[in-house]
């Protein structure tokens, strides 16, 4: 590690210091793609003059000078999990001043993706890579680690790694971790697709469980208060199915809308031959719209699975999957 003094800043940078170069000489207009903004914290994807893409976590937020900041904070989490032997995301820089805190982390190869969209980037439900989900779990516990967000969107894959993108908060127990409903959270994935008697007997079987019945009894309440949060994100849904963004649909013109993926990205051009147009009254195309998305979120069958949504006048012109070899991209298995 060095400690250097650049563009107005202390940094502590763990490698070259060239990976500073050119987006920390203007923090305020970083030159990256901007990948979220929720409050106070901004988060960049950029290429650093060392050649390689970095991750830019920026938080405002006061702190004492006797105290410390939240980008140290943050790299002591990175550090602990190191320690332990817990795959994460490489911590290559930060820096803090009295009101806000930077943290710096390596991008990981291409081929990672997130734990949602390995999900569903094959037709098949994968139960191989989900034993290895709950081994990986398992080795969190039994590493004597609190991680406080081990959500799906947090961990990363490329089908034999598991890693975990923001350990923030990772804490080193004073007693041994129960497996409590937070660090199973990342198995909503499979919830409504595996039976938790199957997920029970491969966390078991993971070691996390003297017995599988104990693991069910804990997998069973959550799948109860998942079919609840289901209900509240569909009403949430509900409302951005015909908006020009949202993470269930992209609109692209005046009245035309595209489902998004599984993993809320859109896809706007298909092969020949997989789409089938038909026009309807406005009304039969909004319920088949909405039926679709509620089937979706509840992990149910859908006999008809419209993807893209284009006002005609009085009518609608849906296309729909033809070929639902193609239905996986959309969250159904």
């Amino acid at each position: 590690m060095i400690n250097i003094r650049k563009y107005g800043r202390t940094w502590h940078v763990y490698g070259d210091e060239a990976l500073l170069d050119p987006w920390a000489k203007d923090i305020e207009q970083i030159p990256g793609k901007l990948l979220s903004r929720t409050g106070s914290k901004y988060i960049w994807q950029i290429t650093a003059d060392d050649g390689k893409d970095y991750f830019v976590k920026r938080e405002r937020g006061f702190h004492l000078p006797f105290t410390k900041s939240k980008a140290e904070k943050d790299f002591r989490s990175f550090a602990l999990l190191e320690e332990k032997g817990i795959p994460c995301t490489e911590c290559s820089a930060w820096s803090a001043t009295f009101d806000d805190s930077i943290i710096v982390t390596k991008a990981l190869p291409e081929h990672f993706d997130t734990l949602l969209k390995y999900w569903y980037s094959s037709p098949e439900i994968n139960t191989e890579f989900l034993q290895k989900l709950c081994d990986f779990l398992a080795d969190v516990i039994q590493s004597g680690i609190m991680i406080p967000d081990l959500r799906m969107d947090n961990l990363a894959t490329d089908g034999e790694s598991i890693v975990i993108l923001d350990p923030a908060g990772a804490v080193e127990a004073d007693e041994p971790v129960i497996p409590a409903a937070e660090v199973l959270r990342s198995l909503e994935i499979a919830f409504g697709e595996v039976p938790a008697e199957q997920i029970s007997e491969m966390l078991q079987k993971a070691g996390m469980y003297d017995t599988e019945e104990e693991a069910f009894t804990l997998l069973k309440e959550m799948e109860k208060e998942w079919e609840e949060q289901t209900e509240k994100v569909w009403e949430k849904c509900r409302s951005g199915l015909f908006s020009k963004r949202s993470d269930f649909v992209t609109g692209n013109g005046p009245g035309k809308y595209f489902r998004n993926t599984a993993w809320h990205t859109p896809l706007l051009q298909f092969p020949e031959g997989v789409l089938e147009e038909k026009e309807m009254p406005e009304h039969v195309a909004r319920e088949l719209w909405e039926t679709s998305f509620r089937c979706q979120i509840r992990k149910k069958p859908c006999e008809n699975i419209p993807v893209i949504y284009q006002k005609m006048g009085e009518n609608v012109k849906i296309s729909m999957l033809k070929d639902k070899k193609y239905s996986f991209f959309y969250g159904f298995h």
